[in-house]
């Protein structure tokens, strides 16, 4: 007898291309079918660069996506077909990514009854305000699980949110990058309009302060001057965007520093950089890194709680001081004027990651924790009916 596939709803604001719907994907993508039946449920409609196009492994009833009125926790009306959407497919998990879908979804599914709800934080958010913290708190009274990528991430909500240490499962998010075979790098040149040659330093993501671009944008300026070969790309989108543009032209930087609007495609462009860099003030696991080291370019990145795991100084590339824009500078000068050996670097990146970031595993780790939650639900049930 073929045993039931345990019904799992994976709730996030929308599916636009950016760290926490890459989680989503990659796990919906890389779930046990066998086990399994996920469903996804956004909030409101994404932007024109999204996943949904690349979710053909999902069947198109599956996927649901609602209106919120102008994002507010207010909407009513919305909120009700939510509400009733859950009622009617019976889920055995609603697992939710971010703060809106955190407290709305994972309200309504604690109303409707569903049996194991789960919740993902993405990153130490230093900026939540009183009340969502109070709302976080409130909610994981109902929540089984609250799921981070790392301990770091666990500590520090732990603490912010005087939460019980194990209430947090830690399981390392699936780490995809796209096949190289299929990657036209001649193509990739031709976008980024350099002249193959030099060192390509790039940078990948969001386009908003915290990724802190506007550091590596100031520290590229002052390394040019001295290494004319560096040439700096960053790829993606964001609010940020515009303000990075004007910097660029303002200070002359236009023949070394390109920004592309292509976040569908960001990835491809690690098999073209010579170095990655990541500037950001503030990150969870940081994917990107890892996806970097995947693809075998050694990192410059900002010494955030945790990179250290995954990244040795001097052998797979390099930690500076977050926010600190003579630190990252140094790291530059560093790779442009000491001769350094950077296919040794790239392979110590690449074993790296075929060491520790092992994306089947750590999609068995998630299954098993939603096979015991299940387990012990059921069995929970079983004993209260027979009490009755």
């Amino acid at each position: 007898m073929q045993q039931k596939k345990i019904k799992i709803l994976f709730a996030i604001n929308c599916m636009n291309i950016g760290g926490a719907p890459s989680v989503v994907f990659a796990q919906i993508k890389y779930l046990d079918k066998e086990k399994f039946e996920p469903h996804l449920l956004m909030l409101y409609p994404s932007k024109e660069a999204n996943f949904l196009k690349q979710l053909d492994f999902l069947p198109k009833e599956h996927i649901i996506q609602f209106k919120l009125c102008n994002r507010s926790i207010f909407d009513i009306s919305t909120l009700r077909n939510i509400y009733r959407y859950l009622r009617r497919e019976r889920f055995d998990v609603v697992y939710t990514h971010l703060f809106l879908a955190n407290f709305l979804v994972r309200m309504l599914a604690i109303i409707a009854r569903v049996p194991i709800i789960l919740s993902f934080e993405h990153s130490t958010y230093f900026n939540k305000s009183s009340w969502q913290i109070i709302a976080d708190r409130i909610l994981a009274k109902w929540t089984d699980r609250i799921v981070v990528s790392t301990q770091e991430v666990a500590d520090f909500t732990s603490t912010q949110e005087y939460l019980p240490g194990e209430l947090f499962s830690v399981i390392r998010n699936p780490v995809t990058i796209p096949v190289q075979t299929l990657v036209d790098e001649n193509e990739l040149w031709d976008l980024t309009g350099f002249d193959r040659g030099g060192v390509l330093f790039l940078t990948i993501g969001r386009f908003s302060e915290e990724k802190g671009q506007h550091i590596l944008l100031e520290a590229a300026m002052r390394v040019h001057v001295l290494n004319p070969k560096s040439k700096f790309l960053i790829v993606g989108h964001g609010p940020q965007e515009g303000i990075l543009r004007g910097l660029v032209s303002k200070n002359n930087m236009d023949e070394y520093f390109r920004i592309l609007h292509m976040p569908e495609r960001a990835k491809e462009f690690l098999y073209i950089a010579d170095w990655f860099v990541l500037p950001s003030l503030r990150e969870g696991q940081s994917i990107v890194v890892e996806e970097a080291m995947l693809a075998g370019v050694p990192v410059i990145t900002s010494a955030l709680p945790g990179m250290g795991q995954v990244v040795t100084a001097g052998e797979n590339g390099f930690l500076v001081e977050t926010g600190n824009v003579e630190s990252l500078q140094s790291a530059l000068s560093c790779v442009l004027n000491e001769g350094l050996d950077r296919k040794n670097f790239s392979d110590k990146a690449l074993l790296t990651a075929e060491k520790l970031l092992n994306t089947d595993d750590r999609m068995r780790r998630f299954e098993s924790l939603l096979l015991s939650l299940y387990a012990d639900k059921k069995r929970s049930a079983v004993n209260f009916s027979k009490t009755q």
